[in-house]
């Protein structure tokens, strides 16, 4: 069963504040397509104080210096059971040394 995935209007304001690059864009739409497709293997249930579930995606970026996004988005169920509502996203991007 394939599920609509859904941005709250925060969540969009949040992703928008993050000057987001083309790829990261290409990559965020690529998991939330999946997501909708596969949310029993990709959700996992976080615990209080919400009772919600958490997507979390990571991107590596191909520029100098080299760095891995990490996008954790908090997803509830819409009641019509068709429907995961994307209520909250987080980012932590982590820079790493150039290999050599």
């Amino acid at each position: 069963m394939s599920y609509t995935v859904k941005l709250t209007d925060d969540v969009v304001r949040k992703l928008s504040g993050y000057r987001l690059s083309t790829n990261d864009v290409r990559e965020i739409r690529a998991g939330l397509n999946a997501l909708g497709s596969h949310p029993k293997r990709l959700l996992i249930r976080v615990g209080p104080p919400y009772d919600a579930m958490q997507y979390d995606l990571v991107i590596t970026g191909s520029g100098t210096p080299r760095r891995d996004s990490l996008y954790s988005f908090t997803v509830r169920y819409g009641a019509d059971e068709d429907t995961l509502f994307v209520v909250d996203c987080e980012l932590i991007v982590e820079h790493r040394p150039p290999l050599t």
